[in-house]
């Protein structure tokens, strides 16, 4: 020794005070790495929103066909927010290709960065004002006016179609049985014969105790059954009704 204390001697760490610092740098090294490794909370998928994105896109689906009938659309899809909410990213709303239009139909919803996809129930109803039997038809019968009235119903699940145009029954035969108060498939009918202005046909006009026959030309498209007006040899045009035999009936 040269007899020279040092002015600063050497610092001596205390063993217990050397593993604390090391058991703190580990500490803080694993919660880095946790955090690094933790992904971010994606912000809440607003269900009501995709719920109502679906149910325009099966309005929009069914809107070419209401527009046909005449009808109000209404849309029923229960559980479409709840699963939209239960996703595990923001869902894609989507209309499988293979289901209807309306009725009781499907629309879906899938993650485009997963295989994560689901298919749930939805119905389309249409509403609308058409002809019904006011009685049970029997197949060969011709309608008349009587045999329908209108009312408001939904015919979104009628998958044979309806009639829509009551205009067209009046004459038409039945090939099938017809339900009262149901609607009337097209392919449940016949179209009426028809006869187109300036058509001649034979007139019976018939009053009480007596009928005469004339001659006559139709002043108006008319179908068997329905309502006919024709002008008579003398001049006078008269309404009747337009018979199967193609004779224009006219009581006095």
């Amino acid at each position: 020794m040269n007899g020279f204390l040092p002015l600063f001697p050497p610092s001596r760490t205390h063993p217990a005070r050397k593993v604390q610092s090391m058991l703190l740098i580990r500490s803080l090294a694993l919660a880095t790495a946790l955090l690094a490794s933790t992904p971010l909370l994606a912000a809440p998928v607003d269900a009501q929103s995709i719920a109502e994105i679906g149910e325009r896109m099966l309005r929009d689906r069914a809107q070419s066909q209401a527009d046909v009938l005449g009808a109000e659309i209404a849309v029923r899809v229960p559980t479409l927010a709840s699963r939209a909410a239960d996703a595990p990213c923001k869902p894609e709303v989507f209309l499988p290709p293979s289901s209807r239009s309306w009725g009781k139909t499907q629309i879906g919803l899938r993650c485009a960065d997963s295989n994560w996809t689901v298919r749930l129930p939805a119905e389309v109803s249409l509403t609308a004002t058409i002809p019904v039997p006011t009685r049970p038809i029997k197949a060969g019968s011709v309608l008349a006016q009587g045999d329908w009235t209108l009312t408001e119903l939904d015919v979104a699940g009628w998958t044979r179609g309806v009639t829509v145009d009551e205009q067209s029954l009046a004459g038409s035969r039945v090939t099938r049985p017809l339900r009262a108060g149901e609607p009337i498939p097209p392919d449940a009918l016949t179209s009426a014969a028809r006869m187109g202005v300036g058509e001649q046909v034979r007139v019976l006009l018939i009053g009480k105790g007596f009928t005469v026959r004339s001659a006559g030309e139709i002043v108006q498209q008319s179908t068997v059954g329905g309502s006919a007006r024709v002008k008579l040899e003398s001049g006078r045009t008269v309404s009747g009704t337009l018979r199967a035999d193609k004779q224009i009936e006219v009581h006095l």
